[in-house]
């Protein structure tokens, strides 16, 4: 059978998780519960994780915790009068985190399906009509039983990992399917992945999705659910609407309201101060412009003027003295041993570091303690994967919000704040700037000089790096750039790539370079950031996150000098 005759007695409750707040979960199960017998629905089902927020399998419960996670699943299984209730726990074995479906009537627990089985086939009987349920994990998994009942079916799809959710219905399984997600944030290592919250019902012979609106909470009915009739939102302005809403739960969830900004007039602090202004109001956002001689009167002009329009407070804390002292001290300080001694000097590079960390370190950090309050990272994703950034400095901070985002998306989504939420050009200016660091005269945005990235190309290069499940290989990229078809399989136009790199030369030492610091170092500095939102995007994959050494094969070693040699011919 294909269709369930009685879609009205089924629900979903959706609710919104923190990371272990049993208290929190259970008031809002008990709630929907309470809703959803009033409603005199038969079957509520809630999502994998209800009850502890998302757990890593290898997290360490303390025995008070589990305890009193198995009285709160005895307590909403005394719920299920008159009403059958499907909701997502954990069970802890071996020291290792299960999760675990449990199933209620009759005031009682009636099944548990963990995780370490594919799917779980379980036949329920409600309000006299028999229903065959089948469960799994991720994505539909027929159990062969349930496909032998002559009875109505339903797939229940329980979603563990964070980083997945729907993309299109499942074309070979004719019964309704239900894809259940949590509301909230979730917690793994150092990401913090924006959960999509918007459970779907695919009915069996349209396959029309049927989903509950994201970021909403409470009891939805399946005949309750509508396709939107909106268009769809575009891309960018679901990285928005997540990125929103992660900065405001992990605000909340950390009890949290200040926020200090270090607000040069570039384009990601820029876009920084606006997300948070959006998420927790102005008066709750410090925008701080922190000079020293190599900021232009432009982009301080620009940071005063955003700070303006935005209607925050703001500070000008010059770094040229503090600088210069520290560098004087460092090259006229001896370091002594007996008769030896070892003199200091300060290098250009040396000089550019100073100044991060002077700002975020010294003046942003004591600010936003003042202030009780936290203060930012503003890097992206292109920098953090090759560590364009200085650690302790402007790498700084508690939370990246825009770090799951390239740089292009960066711009992609000031233009959208432009377009769609402040309808004004707040950014308008800044996004037409170069961006650039400004740390150096070699960095002088007057002079149309900026940062050594040239995003247009090394997004899309790092990008076939760092998201790609089979990441290219360095013969890979030689051999598509000497056969002038790099920029067709990384989605940078070609030109792009011609007009940078006049030489095969050219073109090798800039390869290399940032695989050095993408294999190298930035791994170094990884592990050092500060958490970062995940609103799209694969996540850092493991192999990411090891530490190890750039390599060069032998076969890309043969294939440079072979390229080198016949470009030089």
């Amino acid at each position: 059978m294909n269709t369930i005759k009685f879609a009205s007695q089924i629900a979903i409750g959706q609710i919104q998780i923190r990371p272990e707040d049993l208290g929190y979960h259970e008031q809002q199960i008990m709630q929907i519960a309470q809703a959803g017998k009033k409603a005199n629905i038969d079957f509520l089902v809630f999502p994998a994780f209800s009850t502890t927020g998302y757990l890593p399998k290898d997290s360490i419960l303390f025995p008070d915790f589990y305890q009193d996670l198995q009285t709160i699943d005895q307590e909403i299984a005394a719920q299920a009068e008159n009403i059958t209730i499907a909701w997502g726990s954990v069970t802890y074995e071996q020291h290792q985190v299960i999760p675990t479906i449990f199933l209620a009537q009759n005031k009682k627990i009636i099944a548990s399906i963990t995780a370490n089985r594919q799917s779980a086939y379980h036949r329920l009987s409600l309000d006299g009509i028999d229903l065959a349920i089948c469960c799994s994990w991720n994505e539909p998994q027929p159990h062969p039983e349930c496909a032998k009942e002559n009875i109505d079916q339903l797939q229940l799809v329980f979603y563990t990992n964070p980083a997945q959710e729907l993309i299109e219905p499942h074309k070979n399984i004719d019964s309704p399917i239900l894809y259940l997600h949590n509301n909230g944030l979730a917690y793994e290592e150092k990401q913090i992945f924006v959960l999509p919250g918007n459970s779907k019902y695919i009915t069996p012979a349209s396959k029309e999705i049927l989903s509950v609106p994201f970021g909403e909470t409470g009891l939805f009915p399946l005949t309750t659910l509508t396709t939107p009739t909106n268009p769809p939102t575009p891309e960018i302005g679901t990285i928005y609407e997540r990125t929103i809403y992660g900065i405001r739960s992990f605000m909340e969830n950390n009890h949290l309201k200040k926020v200090v900004i270090g607000l040069s007039g570039g384009i990601d602090s820029a876009l920084g101060a606006c997300l948070y202004q959006q998420a927790i109001g102005a008066e709750n956002v410090l925008l701080i412009n922190m000079p020293s001689r190599y900021n232009s009167d432009l982009t301080q002009n620009l940071a005063k003027k955003l700070s303006k329009k935005l209607g925050c407070f703001y500070g000008v804390f010059p770094i040229e003295d503090s600088i210069t002292n520290t560098i004087f001290q460092l090259e006229n300080t001896p370091l002594t041993k007996e008769d030896a001694a070892l003199n200091l000097k300060v290098s250009s590079f040396t000089g550019e570091n100073i100044q991060a960390r002077d700002r975020g370190s010294r003046i942003l950090a004591a600010i936003a303690q003042s202030v009780s309050g936290v203060f930012t990272a503003n890097c992206n994703k292109t920098e953090i994967a090759v560590g364009y950034a200085t650690m302790y400095g402007d790498q700084a901070g508690f939370l990246a919000a825009t770090g799951n985002l390239w740089k292009y998306e960066v711009y992609a989504l000031a233009r959208y704040m432009d377009e769609h939420i402040y309808k004004a050009p707040i950014l308008a200016d800044i996004i037409n700037l170069k961006p650039s660091a400004e740390l150096s005269p070699q960095q002088d945005i007057t002079k149309g000089l900026g940062d050594p990235l040239i995003y247009d190309y090394h997004d899309k290069l790092l990008a076939a790096w760092e998201d790609s499940k089979t990441p290219l290989t360095l013969e890979e990229i030689l051999k598509l750039y000497g056969q002038k078809q790099l920029g067709k399989i990384i989605g940078c136009e070609q030109r792009i790539i011609d007009n940078h790199f006049p030489t095969a030369e050219d073109f090798v030492a800039d390869l290399e370079r940032w695989w050095h610091a993408y294999a190298g170092i930035a791994n170094v500095k990884r592990h050092q950031s500060p958490p970062i939102l995940i609103v799209h995007n694969p996540p850092q994959s493991a192999h990411q996150h090891r530490l190890h050494s750039p390599y060069f094969s032998p076969k890309y070693l043969k294939l440079k000098a072979d390229l080198l040699q016949d470009n030089a011919q």
